[in-house]
């Protein structure tokens, strides 16, 4: 119910000319037992709905390819378990790889034509014969391979980093990354005049109905409004355009970085 009137009021809205739904946000949308539903009823609207998972479950994977979303991400983090099972800790890289199989297999099952993107993300241990592994298998099923820098989420820890309070469990895993966000920031900085491309574009909603300032944040006292339903598309963002939260944030750049916006 909540989910018809939340893409309905998208529509009523009319926040772009072609709005896109994407089904995810700091969770497994595969997890969901309605979650095909949601994806035929995005697409029934005549709104473009895309799907990202660590895809390490599989039980509702063949109803959603069924229904045939417009994009669906896969994100992983290598090509064996030894590399994988660092940055995707509780995963299990075969599976995800026989999962892979599946969706191609269903993929041409239903004659779909979803767009596959394989997000690989890179750090310093897993740029070498894993990548090279995972392009060709993804040459193999025909999905796109797209590798992207591993960043640091959510907004709230790159502040510590700012700030210098980061913890000693969090500083091994920032040594994981190829780009520390310290060095990212600062490769950012000559665009950080640039509006964040997040708030202008993007309003996130929680299973909830809640509105979060962004897909970056995570704490609760992000929250800019209690319920997308009652609260109208310039309110919401005004209140991202005054959240207290985006001053730091883009006096560091981070807004850049974070959208890959410095190449």
């Amino acid at each position: 119910g909540m989910f018809k009137q939340l893409v309905k009021k998208t529509k009523y809205d009319e926040p772009s000319l072609n709005p896109q739904i994407h089904l995810y946000n700091w969770g497994e949308p595969l997890v969901h037992p309605e979650i095909a539903r949601f994806v035929r009823y995005t697409l029934d609207q005549g709104i473009y709905c895309g799907i990202s998972s660590n895809l390490n479950i599989s039980g509702t994977l063949r109803d959603v390819i069924k229904e045939g979303p417009d994009f669906f991400r896969i994100s992983l983090s290598g090509f064996s378990q030894p590399i994988y099972g660092q940055t995707h800790e509780r995963g299990d890289i075969e599976r995800v790889k026989r999962n892979m199989i599946k969706m191609r297999e269903y993929l041409t099952e239903f004659n779909k034509n979803t767009y596959v993107e394989v997000n690989y993300h890179v750090y310093k241990h897993n740029a070498n014969q894993d990548l090279i592994d995972m392009i060709a298998f993804c040459n193999e099923l025909d999905f796109n391979i797209s590798p992207v820098w591993a960043f640091y989420l959510p907004l709230e820890k790159n502040l510590q980093i700012v700030e210098g309070t980061e913890s000693e469990r969090d500083k091994q895993l920032i040594d994981l990354l190829a780009i520390h966000p310290k060095q990212a920031m600062e490769l950012s900085m000559p665009h950080k005049d640039k509006d964040c491309p997040v708030r202008q574009r993007a309003t996130v909603i929680n299973y909830d109905g809640s509105v979060p300032l962004c897909c970056n944040t995570f704490d609760r006292q992000h929250i800019i409004a209690d319920s997308f339903l009652d609260t109208n598309h310039e309110t919401l963002q005004s209140a991202k355009y005054e959240n207290p939260a985006c001053g730091p944030c883009m006096d560091n750049a981070i807004h850049v970085y974070l959208a890959f916006e410095a190449g």
